[in-house]
């Protein structure tokens, strides 16, 4: 897992194919959102070379994904309709296995749900992170970052009573990601 982490936080990936959906409209609190990226310059000659505005137009909009043959809706983690990919951030994605997020806030974070991460290494506390944790067996997870105390911690939000409600970071870790938005099936 920390290998496929490493590798897709440091890899350029296609964007997203654009498919209407019929929610696509409606706000992050339980319906989906759009994920804003591409700019669009306007019109370039191809033939006589004339001026093109170095300032964007407009902006496309992507309302879901097709990925092997299934198509998810975007569900924004910071309760925005929009959600915004700025050019030259490397993004990802991860499948969440658990459920140590079913309960997350804004939206809960199922077993099986795709996770769109932006790459970096460092976090607010409070953002949702996926997190390398070096030991003797390299580990990773997908939790609430928090930051109290001169401590590191991690918190599942989970229905789960087997699952603590936090644990510190004592080992070096990395964080690889700060997660933007949940893609869930149609």
């Amino acid at each position: 897992m920390t290998e496929a982490i490493r590798f897709a936080s440091s890899n350029m990936f296609a964007p997203p194919v654009s498919r209407r959906t019929k929610n696509a409209n409606t706000d992050s609190k339980g319906r989906s959102a759009r994920l804003w990226n591409f700019p669009y310059f306007g019109d370039i000659p191809a033939g006589q070379p004339a001026w093109v505005s170095p300032e964007p137009e407009a902006y496309s909009e992507v309302e879901a994904i097709i990925l092997n043959d299934a198509q998810y809706n975007f569900y924004s983690l910071r309760n925005e309709l929009i959600i915004n990919l700025p050019i030259g951030k490397m993004h990802f994605l991860l499948r969440a296995k658990g459920d140590s997020m079913n309960t997350s806030s804004p939206i809960p974070i199922k077993d099986g749900d795709l996770v769109l991460l932006r790459q970096q290494d460092a976090a607010e506390s409070g953002e949702i992170v996926a997190v390398e944790i070096v030991g003797v067996d390299e580990v990773a997870t997908l939790k609430r970052y928090r930051y109290k105390d001169r401590k590191h911690w991690l918190e599942p939000e989970s229905d789960n009573p087997d699952l603590p409600p936090h644990f510190s970071i004592t080992k070096d870790f990395y964080i690889r990601g700060v997660a933007l938005a949940v893609l869930k099936p149609v």
